[in-house]
């Protein structure tokens, strides 16, 4: 786990097989609300965090949580992120409609509008594709759209050790930081301070297909890769 609670998502084929996972989080309590399925399989998820992910917490102390919205495509690459709320708790669901996706909940303090007293309710508009607001008043740090590399594993299917290496145009400022998640989404194996083509023993693993995320200094997701590990 990266903090007190991750978020995840997952992905499975209608037979419920062929599982793919993405967690993600700060060091503080962060979850998802809420999905919807967007044109071409992709995923919008709105949720809250209590820490800095994507972007600074409207509550230097950590106290109460902002509002975070993240973009995914069809393999559950990041492709938009936004953070945005008040020193007060922030809440939230969402509806996809064309091109813009509404999202609105419950505010301690002003998001929208000046605050009535204890909880009041908000509504924002934001772009479909880059999660930018389109109404006034809400504010957030909005992050261009990216796509997330898909690392190189080999060999794959692994049966006692594998590297992985980051593909054309992926690259990392220093040490990395690998996690494999299984099909249940919990954390099989965790190494600090990984450098691209360094062996990893997963002999010890049972078998099965598991979710590679490669993530750099400032826990931003650098690659990931699906892996199996067979006995």
């Amino acid at each position: 786990a990266l903090g007190l609670g991750d978020a995840y998502v997952a992905k499975f084929t209608p037979g419920l097989t062929e599982p793919q996972y993405y967690q993600f989080g700060t060091a503080q309590t962060d979850l998802i609300r809420k999905v919807e399925v967007g044109s071409e399989g992709s995923l919008y998820a709105v949720g809250y965090t209590y820490g800095v992910l994507y972007g600074d917490n409207a509550d230097a102390t950590g106290v109460t949580g902002d509002v975070f919205v993240v973009k995914f495509d069809a393999d559950l690459a990041v492709v938009a992120t936004t953070q945005f709320g008040t020193a007060g708790e922030d809440r939230t669901g969402l509806k996809l409609a064309g091109e813009r996706l509404y999202v609105g909940g419950m505010t301690e303090a002003s998001l929208t509008g000046a605050s009535t007293g204890s909880f009041d309710a908000w509504v924002a508009g934001l772009d479909a594709e880059t999660l930018a607001p389109t109404a006034a008043g809400v504010s957030g740090s909005v992050t261009p759209p990216r796509k997330l590399a898909a690392a190189l594993a080999y060999p794959n299917p692994a049966v006692t050790d594998l590297h992985f290496e980051l593909p054309d145009g992926a690259s990392a400022s220093g040490p990395l930081s690998l996690s494999l998640y299984d099909a249940r989404g919990q954390v099989a194996l965790v190494l600090d301070g990984y450098r691209p083509g360094e062996v990893v023993a997963v002999g010890a693993l049972p078998t099965g297909l598991y979710r590679a995320l490669l993530v750099g200094r400032g826990r931003e997701a650098v690659a990931a890769a699906t892996v199996t590990v067979v006995r």
